[in-house]
């Protein structure tokens, strides 16, 4: 099982339909209905929140921690494909939330959040020097090679 990684291209759209094998972070524009106190949450700030150890240690990260579900992985159950996760990082580096916007199947979805919630703290997005709530969309690709 390979899973590609390749740094984030900061863009205000992402392409669903790209074959590439990408794992990384995307700012987005649309904000997420959250029941807890997010308020706030800028799009684009100043300087973007930062896994530790920056992008090549979030892709180290992810490389290490993410397995392809074994029950898809021969004959035709094969599944392959991409899905996003869309989180948010309060002011602390805390991911506050994360939610499936694209799925290609239930326990790949499960395995994307799995892996999300097992990250660090980030530094935190900021605006004029001060933290800022921030939302960031991960695109991971699932690719039996």
């Amino acid at each position: 099982t390979t899973i590609g990684l390749i740094a984030p291209v900061i863009t205000d759209d992402i392409d669903l339909k790209s074959d590439e094998i990408v794992s990384g972070l995307l700012p987005t524009e649309e904000i997420i209905p959250d029941e807890a106190v997010i308020q706030d949450i800028v799009d684009l700030p100043e300087v973007m929140p930062e896994f530790p150890g920056g992008m090549s240690e979030l892709m180290n990260f992810i490389a290490a921690n993410i397995i392809y579900p074994q029950e898809f992985a021969q004959g035709e159950m094969c599944v392959e494909g991409r899905v996003i996760i869309r989180i948010v990082i309060d002011k602390e580096g805390d991911i506050v939330q994360s939610k499936v916007i694209r799925s290609i199947h239930p326990q790949f979805d499960k395995e994307a959040l799995r892996v999300v919630q097992l990250m660090p703290k980030w530094k935190p997005g900021l605006v004029d020097g001060q933290p800022v709530i921030a939302k960031y969309t991960i695109p991971i690709v699932f690719r039996l090679r």
